[in-house]
C-alpha cells in the first residue's frame, strides 16, 4: 500500500466508524445498510488481500475497535430476540441468546466467529416474527460482514460474502470501487441528513476528508 492509498485507507476506516458510531440513526433505510455492508465487505477484502494495510492498520488497535462493534451489534439483536421471546414465553430462546456487550467482547477471538453465527443464525430462522421489532436480513448481513473482517484480521479464511465483488482481485481495484461507493452513492443519500441531524452529517463530512500522510 502507497502513502496514497494509506491515506485513502484511512478515510474508509474513519467513515466505517463514523457509521457504526451513529447506526441507531440510518440502520433503518434499507439503502444505507446496502451501501454500509458494501463498504465494510470492501474494507475487509483490503485487509485481507493487503500485508501492508495490516501494518497501516494497526491492527492490534484496529482488531479491538472490530471486536467492540461486533459485540455492541451482536448484544443489540441478542436483547432484541430475547424481547420477541418473552413476548412468546419462550425461555429457552431467550436463554439461548443471552449475551451483553462485556460477554461479547471477553470471548476468545478464535471463538467470536461460532458465538456470532449462533446468534444471527437463531435469528434468521425467525426472521419474518423478528421483522416487527425491526432486525431485517441486511443488518444481519453488517454483523457477518463486521465478523469477516475482524477474522481477517486474526487470520482467519474468509469467503466473499457479496458476488457483486467477486471480480475485483487487486488492491487498486478495490479502491476503485470504495471510492466510487462513497462519492457516487454514500454521499448523495447522506445529504437527507444535513438538516435533520447536523451532528452526524458533521460527522460523515469529517470522516470522509483526506488526510495526506
Amino acid at each position: 500500500m502507497n502513502k496514497q492509498e494509506g491515506s485513502y485507507f484511512k478515510m474508509f476506516l474513519n467513515v466505517q466508524d463514523s457509521l457504526d458510531n451513529y447506526s441507531s440513526i440510518w440502520s433503518t433505510i434499507p439503502i444505507l445498510l446496502q451501501y454500509k455492508n458494501e463498504l465494510d465487505e470492501l474494507i475487509s477484502r483490503i485487509v485481507y488481500i493487503s500485508q501492508d494495510a495490516q501494518t497501516y492498520l494497526g491492527v492490534s488497535e484496529h482488531k479491538k475497535k472490530m471486536k467492540l462493534t461486533i459485540a455492541l451489534k451482536l448484544s443489540t439483536l441478542s436483547g432484541t430476540i430475547q424481547a420477541y421471546a418473552a413476548g412468546t414465553d419462550n425461555a429457552d430462546l431467550a436463554n439461548s441468546v443471552k449475551m451483553s456487550k462485556s460477554t461479547i467482547e471477553a470471548i476468545k477471538d478464535l471463538d467470536l466467529d461460532a458465538v456470532t453465527r449462533n446468534i444471527v443464525k437463531i435469528a434468521q430462522e425467525r426472521l419474518k416474527d423478528l421483522a416487527n421489532y425491526g432486525v431485517t436480513e441486511n443488518m444481519l448481513t453488517e454483523i457477518l460482514t463486521s465478523l469477516e473482517e475482524f477474522n481477517g484480521m486474526i487470520g482467519k479464511p474468509r469467503s466473499i460474502r457479496n458476488s457483486k465483488f467477486v471480480a475485483l482481485e487487486t488492491a487498486a481495484q478495490l479502491f476503485d470501487e470504495c471510492n466510487n461507493l462513497l462519492r457516487n452513492k454514500t454521499d448523495k443519500v447522506m445529504l437527507m441528513f444535513r438538516d435533520s441531524n447536523p451532528d452526524f452529517y458533521s460527522s460523515y463530512e469529517r470522516a470522509r476528508k483526506i488526510v495526506e500522510k
